[in-house]
């Protein structure tokens, strides 16, 4: 057909050796079932091609296909694939997010691989992955802290780039000592760490702020001044005097604690063994969430309890200043433990020894009914307790532990 008006009907029949009459038929019979199938198959088949961005062979079009309740087999998807001229392209399915071809200075490798770390917030580390979505490629970068594994802090980019540089200095002291020996053997290790970071170029805060040179985990906001006579809340200025302009912010706090410290002591008297856990973290401030939805609460119900609470509409302001900052240092009990080793000689038991434990024993704080901990103490927004954090909660552990 696509021939016919360049050479003869006749002369083209002669050539393929078939005859005008079986010719003129087949080109008027109808279509069959089968062709009619295999175009409609076709259409789908390239639909589903498109719809994977041309990704897709004929393996995982004959999938969709048959989770679409077509029942076809893979070798007639590929015949039909073939005859549309559809290929699987195969695109890079990483992308580099390490350049070592470069003149920048190398940053020491002070870890080392040192990876026993004694206390919160001596050392972070964090990796950068890439996540393929319809719109392109995410950049996934997350810190956690060595101490404990957790998630301190993460974020999503669109192009890998570094916002602003910190600077981190701070000090370590730790002492290993033996008080006693006899009759009771007295052991502990102690450790405290200051901490001291600010960044060093130049960047620009949500409310207009330059933060270069100060440090990270900053507070920005404003001195709550109470209420006015028409129940307006008030603010204080750059020059103490109160104010019902909400333009000015101003630092109020930092969630990084200053210091972290640690402290283990071990007894051990006869069979008996005692191990004593304290840990803490000292200098820093508390954005505590929870007065503000506690506030929040008490005025949906229409119970006014304080002067402070007269704001019934605005009262969300609130979280804009340092009505809801509280002092955030504690000293927390961590944990207890008490194990006696029964003096036993049998043939398959070569010790055994019964212990009783309690995890998360007592907190020493000013902050009031939170446990700052929770607040998440560490990483790039710290000292931020919502009222959707719970409380760590107290464990009594009872085991016998018995060596064959």
């Amino acid at each position: 057909m696509a021939n016919n008006s360049i050479f003869p009907i006749e002369k083209m029949c002669k050539v393929l050796k078939v005859s005008r009459s079986s010719y003129y038929s087949w080109l008027m019979r109808k279509p069959g079932k089968r062709d009619i199938e295999n175009n409609e198959l076709s259409n789908r088949i390239k639909k589903i091609y498109e719809f994977s961005k041309r990704t897709y062979g004929s393996p995982r079009v004959t999938i969709k296909l048959l989770e679409e309740g077509l029942h076809v087999s893979r070798q007639r998807v590929a015949r039909l694939m073939k005859k549309q001229n559809l290929k699987s392209i195969i695109r890079k399915k990483w992308v580099i997010t390490t350049n070592s071809r470069h003149n920048y200075p190398v940053v020491e490798n002070k870890l080392n691989r040192n990876f026993n770390v004694t206390s919160p917030g001596q050392v972070w580390v964090s990796d950068i992955t890439y996540i393929k979505t319809l719109q392109g490629w995410l950049y996934l970068t997350v810190i956690i802290d060595l101490y404990d594994r957790k998630v301190i802090g993460w974020s999503f980019f669109s192009s890998i780039m570094n916002e602003t540089e910190i600077q981190n200095k701070g000090w370590e002291f730790y002492i290993k000592a033996q008080p006693l020996i006899n009759p009771i053997k007295w052991t502990f290790d102690f450790n405290i760490s200051f901490n001291k970071n600010n960044a060093i170029s130049e960047v620009i805060y949500t409310y207009g702020i330059k933060l270069k040179d100060q440090p990270a985990g900053n507070f920005y906001g404003h001195q709550f001044a109470g209420y006015s006579a028409t129940n307006q809340m008030l603010v204080y200025d750059d020059n103490g005097n109160t104010t019902t302009n909400w333009i000015e912010y101003k630092k109020l706090g930092n969630g990084a604690p200053k210091s972290f410290l640690g402290f283990t002591n071990n007894f051990e008297y006869n069979n008996f063994e005692l191990s004593i856990f304290v840990r803490g973290a000292l200098g820093f401030d508390i954005n505590n969430f929870n007065r503000l939805d506690n506030l929040g609460y008490m005025n949906f119900q229409k119970t006014l309890l304080t002067v402070d609470q007269r704001d019934i509409i605005n009262y969300s302001r609130l979280q804009t200043t340092d009505y809801i900052l509280e002092k955030g240092g504690y000293i927390k009990i961590a944990n207890i433990s008490l194990g006696y080793t029964i003096p036993i000689e049998k043939r398959f038991i070569k010790s055994a020894k019964v212990f009783i434990a309690c995890n998360n024993i007592a907190l020493f704080t000013k902050a009031s009914d939170v446990d700052p901990e929770i607040a998440g103490i560490t990483g790039l927004y710290p000292g931020n307790y919502y009222y959707e954090k719970y409380p760590k909660t107290r464990i009594f552990l009872l085991g016998l532990k018995v060596l064959l």
